[in-house]
């Protein structure tokens, strides 16, 4: 099966990467061997690569995370988190293939916790909103999945690096 995984330089990018190895690889900042450099809001250029690449499936890990930063800048959590997962969609209709979109538990307000699929979506910031509206054009399309996700956290990253310090009973700074 022939993979794309647009954001692949991302903490979850990276994962997956190392479970897909012969996927096609999208970065923005982070350069990755063998990646190919992507603004995921050059829309006509993401339409292009997934046209060109044509694969059964694309997952799309990319997004702008940073909840403040969503806030200041509303324009561009709405194109990196919704309009670049409509123009995912558009070009893998084309091709037939399957879109999987990471979201997020945001999408919720966070009053009751342990959400499932069938509650309803009650964002209470930008990020939330712009990662909402990225899920409703993924599942404009019937060969979709969308994932939402809580707390992605690598193996060597920073809660292993608190939780280990704070065990060894050193402190952290």
């Amino acid at each position: 099966m022939k993979t794309l995984i647009i954001g692949a330089s991302g903490q979850l990018g990276l994962e997956l990467s190392s479970l897909f190895p012969e996927a096609v690889k999208t970065y923005s900042s982070f350069e990755i061997p063998g990646g190919v450099k992507l603004d995921v809001t050059d829309f006509p250029r993401l339409e292009d690569l997934i046209l060109k690449v044509r694969p059964d499936a694309v997952i799309n890990a990319s997004a702008f995370t940073d909840v403040d930063g969503c806030e200041k800048d509303r324009q561009k959590a709405i194109k990196v988190n919704a309009e670049a997962v409509k123009h995912i969609v558009r070009a893998s209709r084309v091709v037939e293939a399957y879109v999987v979109h990471v979201s997020t538990d945001y999408v919720f307000d966070g009053e009751r916790g342990l959400y499932s699929e069938l509650d309803l979506p009650h964002p209470i910031n930008y990020y939330g909103l712009s990662k909402l509206l990225g899920e409703a054009y993924a599942l404009s399309y019937d060969d979709s999945l969308v994932v939402r996700t809580s707390g992605v956290f690598r193996h060597k990253g920073f809660p292993t690096f608190v939780y280990k310090t704070l065990k060894s009973g050193n402190v952290v700074n």
